[in-house]
């Protein structure tokens, strides 16, 4: 049985001929790494410990009978599932992610592919779900809406700004590093000082890799990555005018991890550091989860805030997502000695 707590819910395959060549094995032994002539998407699975994947093609389920059967002679817990688009007639569409919860979410997932087939709709890339239909027939369906629905342009758009009024605060740096950059998403942003020179830092050389893939050459030309560890950064003492970490620093939920890294950045900066922090600043007290699992323990404003201090920072600024509502908030801190 495998340890592993992550799960990929949003995975194309040969099947999404546009974007994606991983192939699903034609018979259920060659998910097993030791038979496979070659490389596919559940023998990788299986080397990386995957307990449950989900295939999720657009705008099909050509996959799923192929999927089900290697996926469970495997012991991986197959979830079935595909990327849609809805739009209503004449406007643009945006993509969801349906997962179906059981036999019942598949028949409902099932239908709604057909209906766009057959009377949908077709914007360029496919087949398109009306939202009356979606509303009227998702029984057992879960939606994942990501970064190209309204709700995620609106969430992207308001990270973009939040991070333009702290670079602004910051003093416009010109020599910033992204710690635990990922696939650099927030790059385009750090680029639009066209003087500034970005360096970029991941603790996986993979994710490093992947990233050039999601931003164009004349952006990846001004970006200088390199691998290393957030909390023992492959750089000299002051070496850049600000630390950018937007991802990694919010996760952290134990105060001598947190004061660990923030002295790391305090050595390697030699003036600013731009950090988003998940506290517990919110009016309205946080819900445990559908499952009745308590919520993650958020750390309190002024404990964040006094870890600032104690390692040797002075607060600039800070701005809260939704004021409130959201738990992220971005700081601003110069160094005071």
């Amino acid at each position: 049985m495998s340890n592993s707590r992550f799960v990929h819910l949003h995975v194309h395959t040969e099947f999404s001929l546009a974007d994606s060549t991983i192939r699903v094995p034609a018979k259920p032994d060659q998910a097993d790494p030791k038979k496979a002539k070659q490389a596919n998407l559940l023998s990788r699975s299986v080397e990386l410990g995957l307990p449950a994947l989900a295939v999720t093609d657009l705008n099909n389920l050509f996959a799923l009978v192929k999927f089900y059967k290697a996926a469970e002679g495997v012991g991986i817990k197959p979830i079935a599932g595909a990327d849609v688009l809805i739009a209503e007639e004449g406007q643009d569409p945006w993509r969801m992610t349906l997962l179906c919860r059981d036999r019942e979410g598949y028949l409902s997932l099932s239908r709604l592919l057909t209906r766009a087939w057959m009377e949908g709709h077709r914007p360029e890339g496919g087949v398109a779900i009306h939202p009356d239909w979606l509303k009227a027939g998702n029984a057992n369906l879960f939606a994942l809406a990501g970064r190209q629905s309204l709700a995620g342009r609106l969430a992207f758009w308001r990270d973009e700004q939040l991070v333009r009024n702290a670079l602004k605060v910051a003093g416009e740096p010109g020599l910033i590093l992204d710690v635990a950059c990922g696939a650099g998403r927030f790059w385009p942003v750090l680029a639009e000082h066209a003087n500034r020179v970005i360096l970029a830092s991941d603790p996986s050389q993979d994710m490093l890799d992947h990233a050039p893939i999601h931003h164009p050459q004349e952006l990846l030309k001004r970006v200088k990555t390199f691998q290393s560890p957030a909390f023992a950064i492959g750089l000299s003492a002051n070496a850049v005018d600000c630390i950018f970490c937007m991802q990694l620093f919010q996760h952290i939920t134990r105060s001598e991890h947190r004061l660990a890294m923030l002295g790391e950045f305090h050595r390697v900066s030699r003036d600013t550091v731009i950090v988003a922090v998940r506290v517990d600043a919110r009016l309205k007290r946080r819900q445990p989860t559908t499952d009745g699992t308590p919520p993650r323990p958020l750390a309190a404003k002024a404990q964040v805030e006094a870890e600032f201090k104690q390692a040797g920072f002075r607060l600039l600024s800070h701005q809260d997502f939704l004021p409130g509502c959201a738990a992220m908030r971005v700081y601003v801190l110069r160094k005071a000695r």
